[in-house]
Parts: C-alpha cells; sequence; structure tokens
C-alpha cells in the first residue's frame, strides 16, 4: 500500500446556480469509487459552495494548484495502484 495525493477544490456557484440549491445537498457514497462526491453547502454569507472534486497531486502534502515534489510525483506515478485507480 502505499498513500497517493489528492486535494479538493471547492468553487463558488454562480448567482444563477446559487437560486437553485435551497438547501444542504450531500451525496451517498458509492463503495465502488474512492472519493464521496461532491456536496452544495449554503454558506453564511449567502454564497453556495459546491465541492470538493479531486485532483491528483504532485506533492504529498501539495495543496496548491502548483505545488510539487519530483520524488513525491515519481513515487505516485511510478505505483502501480495509481494506474489502477485512474483506468
Amino acid at each position: 500500500m502505499q498513500i497517493v495525493g489528492f486535494r479538493g477544490d471547492y468553487y463558488d456557484l454562480t448567482e444563477k446556480g446559487m437560486h437553485k440549491v435551497k438547501n444542504f445537498i450531500y451525496p451517498v457514497p458509492n463503495p465502488e469509487f474512492p472519493f464521496l462526491g461532491v456536496h452544495f453547502t449554503r454558506m453564511v454569507n449567502h454564497g453556495t459552495e459546491c465541492g470538493p472534486n479531486a485532483v491528483f497531486t504532485f506533492k504529498r502534502e501539495g495543496y496548491g494548484k502548483t505545488d510539487f515534489d519530483f520524488k513525491d510525483s515519481l513515487q505516485a506515478i511510478t505505483y502501480k495502484g495509481t494506474w489502477k485507480l485512474f483506468f
């Protein structure tokens, strides 16, 4: 087994999209997929947040979009479990 890093991005819904979400929406997990799924959260500032998605990271604890570590990337990309997950 090996840890393969993923991070989640969150997005704000547009004004048009916010009106479609009246309550908190949380998906039921699907055991066939390793990620829980995207949920919608109404925020205290009256916005609506959507997320997280799952983005492969190129650094084990890299939470920024441009974070990179050669050793972490090489370990994750050469691990056969990463490729099983991708396919």
